[in-house]
């Protein structure tokens, strides 16, 4: 049966700090009001010497005091922050068990928020409130036991008037939660929106539009603000209250005991006690409702991070496959989501062992959504693809991938090394390294660098160009040492000379290659052992570069409308036909 996490019990499972814990808090919950007997042992002691021994062993119940509070707060401490370390990998490890689909249809800053915001929350809220209701808790009782020693009627005095602060968290506990759950979900929505602004900054900068992040960062800050300040008015306002409720028990169960004094039932000694264990009571009791208010509050990020926390992995089928020999699309269509015309229609499709296969077509044609689904992006298509005469489905996510690579049109680069940009912390032995970085033309960029692999890349790569990108990507994948290679349109923004070098080291690998690619004029067309002309979400043509050449089709056509454009200067350099191609396709 599958674990099922909860947030208590990560804090459970850690035995050694919970039985530490809960030592030094026993002691803590009798030392703490024990020193409310202090004053009272010395205004009633009846010598210097017994005054003296009694200020000893109030030092010392003072001294204890404090060390197990220390104790008890550090070790609670240790358990909270060790937990929340732990939700946030294992969240993480869901995220990252998510399929692709699920992945592109989520916003990015509702996880950010989640580890970050709601972590805090949780921690300050749901955390600490269990540890202020079981410190301060256990103190209130003690100090109640300690109140009937001296006076029951002053216990019940103390019971019923410390009731009334007890009332307030109470009762706002439910408009707590729904204004904390609004701060959520809109810190969420804030998160995402600066993700998305910094991601765009470039454009932002280049199309001089400064004002449009102003406006739309200034729209959501100000959003969250409110909820912040929303949240924070109603938690002042409990505080508040619950401070000018707590002080009327004090005065009445003080009034009531300087009666007791003059009817002679107390001493004054034992008057300045129980003022000092009535403030044991009220003080915790205030602070165990201010704790369970803060618990209930926090109920709804509690929830959504247990049901987080438990999502189950999809199923991604459960066999595996031992390299790669073709893949077959057989009658596959697809539509995406919401959208009634399908992206790929009735599509039959094959890739063999260490082939290298093109696919061309005009945007729109169905390229990326046929890649998407070689790469397992979507698995709600019609028809069947399998892998090695397994049906996609009934083979297990993790074991394709250990297959299978893309190099996607815009790769992401981490702010890290090169060398750990390539390997992913992966083992590698240092030769394939280097062969990787061979295969993909990035050795004399190495070579080039004072650090060598070791060269830290500016977040996503900004201090390299695109090719020098590209090439790490592609580096990555051959070291990956996969039998299936899928490259979408990763030279679409690169020049002629480096999108010739990038082509055809591509062609020498030794797996089988697709490759997505408007540049179709290049010599290493010539390269590929069949072409697929695309069109409206179907294959209109296949074939190597002769075999098309020679049908008279529409990639004819186009390839001829390329070649056959003069300028007025003279025909189109190679550089001048790749861009029309580009723009054309």
């Amino acid at each position: 049966m599958r674990k099922r996490f909860s947030l208590i019990g990560f804090i459970l499972e850690k035995k050694a700090l919970c039985a530490v814990f809960t030592v030094a808090t026993v002691i803590l919950s009798v030392a703490a009001p024990l020193k409310s007997y202090i004053i009272q042992w010395l205004l009633d002691s009846g010598s210097k010497t017994e005054a003296l021994q009694y200020m000893a062993s109030g030092m010392g119940i003072i001294l204890l005091s404090h060390i197990a509070e220390y104790i008890s707060r550090d070790s609670f401490a240790r358990m909270a922050t060790k937990s929340i370390e732990q939700i946030r990998m294992k969240l993480m490890d869901v995220q990252m068990h998510k399929t692709m689909k699920k992945y592109l249809e989520e916003n990015t800053g509702d996880m950010l928020s989640v580890l970050t915001n709601d972590m805090r929350l949780l921690c300050d809220g749901y955390y600490m409130g269990i540890f202020n209701i079981i410190m301060w808790g256990s103190m209130g009782i003690v100090a109640l036991v300690m109140l009937a020693v001296i006076s029951p009627f002053i216990l019940v005095c103390a019971v019923v008037l410390c009731l009334l602060p007890l009332l307030v968290p109470k009762l706002t506990a439910e408009d707590l939660s729904r204004k904390k759950k609004a701060y959520s979900e809109d810190t969420a929505g804030y998160t995402g929106k600066v993700g998305e602004l910094l991601k765009g900054e470039e454009a932002l900068i280049t199309a001089n539009a400064s004002s449009y992040c102003i406006r739309v960062h200034g729209e959501a800050a100000v959003s969250n603000q409110k909820k912040d300040y929303g949240m924070r008015k109603i938690t002042n306002s409990i505080s508040v209250i619950s401070s000018l409720v707590s002080w009327i028990p004090n005065i009445m169960i003080l009034f009531v005991g300087v009666f007791m004094v003059f009817e002679g039932k107390i001493t004054m000694g034992y008057l300045v006690t129980i003022n000092s264990l009535v403030a044991f009571v009220i003080s915790p009791f205030r602070a165990v409702a201010g704790s369970y208010a803060g618990i209930k509050s926090s109920s709804a990020i509690k929830k959504k991070i247990e049901e987080m926390l438990n999502l189950e992995s999809p199923e991604t089928g459960t066999q595996a496959i031992a390299g790669f020999s073709e893949i077959v699309l057989e009658n596959v269509s697809f539509a995406y989501p919401g959208k009634d015309r399908p992206a790929l229609n009735e599509i039959n499709f094959t890739v063999r062992s260490h082939e290298k296969i093109a696919i061309v077509g005009s945007s729109g044609s169905g390229k990326s959504s046929l890649m998407k689904l070689l790469y397992r992006y979507y698995e709600d298509y019609g028809g069947r693809i399998s892998v090695n005469g397994i049906n996609m489905h009934d083979i297990h996510l993790g074991s394709y991938y250990d297959n299978a690579a893309m190099v996607p049109q815009t790769p992401f680069l981490f702010s890290d090394t090169i060398y750990n940009n390539l390997c992913l912390y992966r083992a590698y032995p240092m030769e394939q390294v280097l062969r990787a970085v061979e295969i993909s033309g990035l050795t004399d960029f190495i070579e080039s660098q004072p650090e060598g692999l070791q060269t830290i890349l500016h977040e996503n790569g900004r201090n390299l160009s695109g090719g020098q990108v590209q090439r790490i990507a592609i580096a990555r994948a051959v070291l990956h040492k996969c039998g299936l290679l899928l490259a979408d349109e990763i030279t679409s923004n690169l020049d002629v000379i480096t999108t010739d070098g990038i082509m055809k080291n591509l062609l020498k690998l030794d797996c089988a290659v697709v490759v997505i690619t408007h540049d179709i004029f290049g010599e290493y067309m010539s390269g590929f052992d069949r072409i697929y002309y695309l069109e409206d979400g179907q294959i209109k043509e296949q074939g190597d570069l002769d075999m098309l050449l020679g049908l008279h089709g529409r990639f004819y056509e186009l390839y001829q409308t390329i070649n056959s454009m003069d300028m007025k200067r003279g025909k189109y350099n190679e550089h001048e036909k790749t861009y029309v191609a580009r723009t054309i396709f």
